[in-house]
């Protein structure tokens, strides 16, 4: 059995409101300096053990995970998915703030998918949005 190759998953600010878009850089680009959140979306940079050119229709595939229940698995709190050409990769995941509780804990997790095939996978979740996380 082949394992996918794992991921980094670095979040760099997360639930700040604004009205302003979200940051742009060129697609699969490493960004110069942390990116930030705006408005209610999540934002980071996925990054591979070593850069890779991926094929084309690949996409990047990230999750906001509620993690509450160390007993149970997690519960989707939202998805998105982004074509991505290159690792590392920036992202934005946008969410309803209305759907998250300051009592919780929230996570994210990132896969990038070949067509139907895990090409990479996130070697962790990163703690996002309450109990003191950004």
């Amino acid at each position: 059995m082949r394992f996918p190759a794992v991921l980094a998953l670095t979040v760099a600010l997360a639930a700040c409101s604004g009205d302003a878009p979200p940051p742009t850089a060129p697609a699969g680009s490493a960004p110069a300096q942390p990116a930030a959140a705006v408005g209610d979306q999540i934002t980071g940079t996925v990054v591979a053990d070593a850069p890779a050119l991926l094929g084309a229709g690949t996409t990047l595939v990230t999750r906001l995970l509620d993690v509450t229940r160390v007993d149970a698995d997690p519960v989707e709190v939202t998805s998105g998915s982004q074509p991505v050409t290159t690792l590392p990769a920036e992202f934005a995941l946008s969410y309803d703030d209305k759907l998250v509780r300051s009592d919780r804990n929230y996570a994210v997790d990132a896969q990038v998918m070949e067509g139907d095939t895990v090409k990479y996978v996130s070697i962790g979740r990163v703690p996002v949005l309450t109990q003191g996380k950004q």
